[in-house]
């Protein structure tokens, strides 16, 4: 792997396999895979849902005519925030236990690689 490459090819392949398994099962996801050097993270909808990328963010398209698909759209964002949400806390607590025995310096992901990672999807026919 090249010193200037600012990835890593084998955490993208991983990663175009899981969006490949979660398209074909029609699952939403988030995924953050790591090495020792590089991480790579994405986060994915499915197609029936109602939820959409835009360039300002996710959005939920609600439609009273059809109650069972919103109900199962919300279900998705709060199963991936409520796990996100947990993951993020277990990790910070053994992150915060190692800082008392190792001097750790670390780079966070900011906003603006979010921002730069983020390509909304293309409109696409939402019905089953």
């Amino acid at each position: 792997m090249s010193e200037t490459q600012n990835y890593e090819p084998k955490l993208k392949e991983a990663l175009a396999k899981m969006e490949a398994i979660a398209k074909e099962y029609e699952l939403g996801f988030v995924i953050a895979l790591a090495s020792a050097t590089h991480s790579e993270f994405k986060t994915e909808f499915p197609e029936w849902s109602l939820i959409q990328r835009t360039e300002q963010g996710i959005r939920l398209r609600l439609r009273s005519s059809e109650p069972k698909l919103t109900e199962d759209s919300v279900s998705v964002l709060l199963g991936l925030r409520d796990m996100s949400g947990m993951m993020c806390e277990n990790l910070s607590m053994v992150v915060d236990e190692a800082k008392k025995h190792i001097q750790i310096q670390h780079n966070r992901i900011t906003d603006d690689d979010a921002i730069r990672n983020w390509k909304p999807r293309n409109k696409r026919d939402r019905r089953r």
